[in-house]
């Protein structure tokens, strides 16, 4: 199969990895430093996690891309595929900072 749409997905992506520092978060007895590690380590899983992802979506846009290339809704897709991914790529965040005991704070 093709990657050569992975590239520009991975490049849509990625970003979302920085906007998920957006949330702050707390944990009893937790300092600055603990936090910025654990976040730090829960957004290299997800990296892991955004590329399998996103090599999924490669998959599906080599087999359907012609065809959504020919009807003209290649961009919508690639964009609807990349903000479905960065929402999962937030949540995987979230999700990993509360494994760890974390709260988000104010």
């Amino acid at each position: 199969m093709t990657r050569r749409w992975a590239m520009p997905l991975l490049l849509l992506l990625f970003p979302a990895l920085a906007a998920c520092g957006t949330t702050h978060w707390g944990k009893a007895g937790a300092n600055k430093d603990a936090i910025t590690a654990d976040l730090a380590d829960c957004r290299a899983r997800v990296e892991a996690l955004v590329e399998r992802d996103a090599n999924i979506d490669t998959d599906i846009l080599a087999t359907r891309g012609r065809d959504w290339a020919l009807s003209g809704a290649l961009g919508v897709k690639q964009s609807s595929t990349a903000a479905a991914d960065r929402g999962r790529a937030e949540h995987y965040v979230d999700d990993c900072m509360r494994a760890k005991g974390y709260a988000p704070t104010s």
